[in-house]
């Protein structure tokens, strides 16, 4: 069990690595694209389909909840960068939790 918790500790951590790289891409680039789809097959597969991991993981928005016709180019980039964010905090606290589960 200690063993499978320290691989999605690993598996975790370097998710949370590439969120810096991504800061630096736009919401609709293919490689943001595909780290969401690869983030979620694997939170679905630490924690399970149903967990509350995977449903606070796909509740998170990366583009502005309402837009209008003044919504800009400067406005779509913050709301990624702070989907991002929420992301990589969560990403920690659940490193963290099985790091302390991971111990016992």
């Amino acid at each position: 069990m200690k063993n499978r918790k320290e691989g999605a500790i690993r598996e975790l951590f370097e998710c949370y690595k590439q969120i810096e790289v991504l800061k630096e891409k736009l919401a609709y680039s293919p490689e943001f694209h595909r780290w969401r789809l690869e983030t979620e097959a694997m939170v679905g597969r630490i924690f399970g389909e149903k967990s509350d991991q995977i449903r606070d993981f796909k509740a998170i928005y990366y583009n502005p909840i309402f837009l209008s016709c003044r919504t800009g180019d400067a406005d779509l980039e913050e709301a990624y960068r702070e989907g991002l964010e929420q992301t990589r905090k969560m990403i920690v606290s659940w490193i963290d939790a099985l790091g302390r589960d991971a111990g016992e």
